[in-house]
């Protein structure tokens, strides 16, 4: 049930939180980036519309100062220039109406019938032309001749004179621009308003509103144009979240298999180890239990026997006696070594030297050597290498390794052992150039009574990695088939406390 609840927090934790928050995070920035877009799209068109504007309105007020120069020759004949706007008006689509007042404002002819007297002077945009000399658009006005609204273009007839001669207004449509807007972005939201903030054409029927949009205002005439800032759609959110969802959800899945499958295996390696301490520790208890009782007994077999060798001394009679001497001293050696797995001691620890210990050791290994026809070599530097140990485990260890090296080369070979520190270590290697260990054992060979030998007990690897560790050191095993192995041996330096 625990590890059920494990499961469940681990996958949370690895999968679901990590996909919610980063598909979350990355939906955001992306949705964001798009809005970013849209924006600088509707800044892109409230711009050209600017342009276009601008240039419709400077073509128009250039056309209309030159139709007002036109007619200032023509004041004197209110039928020619009626004539004139007539004309004006039909060949350009955008005017609604051509008209001419005099000084005082009142309409004296248009493109139109002027049914009745109408004076324009009320208008502030006409007053402030006649003040300036300069051509004024105005704002949404109330139409001069009649209900509605217009939007007019006035421009003195006579700029140089002091003395006006007369106005010149023109009428722009507004649903023929407004017409031209729609077919340039027929899906854009685009309003244009006065300085009064008035609509004064729009391209869809809905009014922009709230801060959703782009706006600019225009060179030539006081108006501003606002674009919508397109939304995006709910399909768009929706493809965008499952899609980094998704996304995210197979990465955070791939990371928990490859946490869960790490996990298992440092499960399997840790109940490994379990299985290895309770064969250790059911070793050490047998060990524990009966060694003494069966070197008590041991001992009176070997008392005995030497009497019976001394009192029998025939040739084969001494021979018997001596294979049960040998099997013996046999038994007494695997005893040691349950002893040394089941609880080494180590009562009498000291500083030691490992060169020094190689160098009492070498005229023993190689003496083994030679009965194996065996090169021997030794690669001692002068620094010494300090250990804090018992001399003879660390003897116990060397020799049980050699003893391997030599066994590994049955038909001669090279040993090689090598003293040498790294890291603040210092590092044994005992190298050979035997059969080599096969791969698919390598993993098993520290495991207890595992062996390749015919008459081993597969305990000396496990009694060498048992010193070692007391030791607080490693081992380690390289090998290749046909090949050679090689042992590394590390212990930790020793630190004087004086030092």
């Amino acid at each position: 049930m625990k590890s059920k609840k494990n499961s469940i927090f681990l996958y949370i934790t690895i999968v679901m939180l990590p996909t919610i928050i980063f598909s979350s995070f990355f939906t955001y920035k992306e949705i964001h980036e798009k809005h970013e877009e849209l924006i600088v799209d509707a800044e892109r068109t409230a711009s050209l519309y600017k342009n276009q504007l601008d240039r419709l309105i400077g073509e128009t007020e250039a056309g209309i100062e030159m139709l007002a120069k036109v007619i200032n020759t023509k004041t004197n004949n209110l039928d020619e220039i009626r004539t004139i706007l007539e004309e004006s008006n039909k060949e350009d689509p955008r005017f609604a109406g051509f008209y001419y007042a005099n000084e005082k404002g009142e309409l004296l002819a248009g493109s139109t019938q002027i049914s009745e007297k109408i004076n324009v002077l009320e208008y502030d945009f006409i007053q402030t032309a006649l003040i300036t000399k300069k051509s004024k658009i105005s704002p949404l006005v109330n139409n001069y001749l009649g209900e509605g609204k217009l939007l007019s273009i006035v421009t003195p007839v006579n700029k140089s004179s002091s003395t006006d001669s007369g106005l010149l207004l023109v009428n722009l449509r507004t649903d023929y621009i407004q017409n031209i807007m729609r077919v340039l972005t027929p899906h854009k939201q685009i309003s244009v308003l006065d300085r009064n903030n008035q609509i004064i054409f729009e391209t869809t029927h809905s009014t922009i509103s709230g801060n959703s949009y782009s706006e600019t205002i225009m060179e030539l005439a006081p108006w501003t144009i606002k674009v919508k800032i397109d939304e995006l759609s709910k399909y768009e959110i929706l493809k965008t979240i499952l899609y980094y969802f998704f996304i995210l959800f197979i990465l955070t899945n791939a990371v928990y298999l490859l946490i869960k499958y790490q996990l298992l295996r440092k499960d399997a390696a840790f109940e490994r180890m379990q299985n290895e301490s309770q064969k250790l520790e059911l070793v050490g208890q047998l060990a524990a239990s009966t060694a003494h009782e069966i070197r008590n007994p041991l001992t009176g077999i070997k008392g005995l026997m030497k009497l019976l060798s001394e009192k029998y001394t025939d040739e084969h009679d001494r021979f018997y006696f001596s294979v049960i001497d040998e099997e013996i001293n046999r038994i007494n050696e695997i005893i040691s070594e349950f002893l040394v797995l089941g609880k080494p001691t180590a009562e009498f620890l000291d500083v030691h030297d490992v060169n020094s210990i190689m160098n009492e050791l070498h005229p023993l290994i190689q003496s083994e050597a030679n009965l194996y026809n065996i090169q021997f070599i030794v690669n001692i530097d002068n620094t010494p290498k300090h250990i804090h140990c018992v001399k003879d485990h660390i003897k116990q260890v060397i020799l049980n390794l050699v003893k391997n090296a030599l066994e590994a080369m049955n038909n001669g070979g090279l040993l090689t052992i090598t003293t040498q520190i790294k890291n603040g270590n210092c590092i044994i290697s005992i190298k050979d150039t035997g059969s080599g260990i096969p791969e698919d054992v390598l993993g098993k060979i520290f495991d207890p009574f595992f062996t390749l030998k015919d008459t081993g007990t597969g305990l000396g690897l496990v009694v060498c990695r048992r010193i070692v560790n007391m030791y607080n050191g490693d081992i380690t095993i390289k090998s290749t088939e046909k090949i050679g192995t090689e042992v590394l041996v590390t212990f930790p330096l020793y630190e004087s406390t004086n030092s």
